[in-house]
């Protein structure tokens, strides 16, 4: 099994969708020791904002390329190439401004752009996804900013209905309960719901890890 894990917090230190990710990732090397697990932290490594250049390169015959453009499609390359090794893609993305954060964006970006994934129905089927996605309140049904998330809804859409992905999703809201004034009412519903991701991250690495070891058995 092979576990590949996409960061976008800038929050390195006090990021709760990192804190939740490593649990998944402690539960999954917990049964599987042995396992490939391969990290990318977008804040220390960001990759470029995808260009007219990266556009063209990904469209040009590979023995027509030059080295400008050889170098622009190994960006996607390299991504795709680690999406394409891996089982389970867990990804670590918080809200930022009620978006998805420019980091993953541009990893989102890369991929599609890339030509195995370009133009292709569901190249990723097969793979699940699991998205720990963080945010300052709560956005729920009947929140007063219900459908000003749009993280996980247009990540289900790509990444699920577009790209393949069995996607699971995790989330840690009130984050900003002890910053924000505003939300100061909401201490325990913010201990709550981080204290239900980490158990949720925890038996979903763990469910996960076993059925998959199963199904690659000969």
């Amino acid at each position: 099994m092979h576990l590949l894990r996409v960061d976008a917090s800038i929050r390195r230190e006090s990021s709760h969708s990192q804190a939740v990710a490593d649990t998944f990732q402690r539960a999954w090397t917990g049964q599987h020791p042995d396992d490939d697990v391969t990290l990318h932290g977008l804040d220390a490594n960001p990759l470029p904002y995808l260009t007219l250049d990266d556009l063209i390169a990904s469209n040009t015959p590979v023995d027509q390329r030059t080295p400008e453009q050889r170098a622009a499609a190994g960006i996607a390359t390299a991504v795709v190439d680690d999406v394409m090794a891996a089982d389970v893609v867990l990804m670590a993305v918080p809200l930022y401004n009620w978006g998805t954060p420019a980091l993953f964006k541009s990893w989102v970006d890369h991929v599609f752009n890339e030509v195995r994934v370009a133009g292709i129905e569901k190249p990723f089927a097969g793979r699940t996804g699991v998205l720990v996605s963080a945010r300052g309140g709560c956005y729920q049904p009947g929140a007063p900013r219900e459908g000003w998330d749009h993280v996980v809804p247009y990540l289900k859409h790509v990444l699920g209905e577009q790209l393949g992905f069995d996607m699971r999703v995790i989330l840690i809201e009130f984050t900003l309960a002890g910053i924000n004034p505003a939300l100061a009412g909401f201490m325990e519903e913010a201990k709550q719901s981080l204290a239900d991701a980490h158990v949720a991250a925890e038996r979903l690495a763990g469910e996960l890890a076993g059925s998959l070891a199963v199904n690659a058995a000969p």
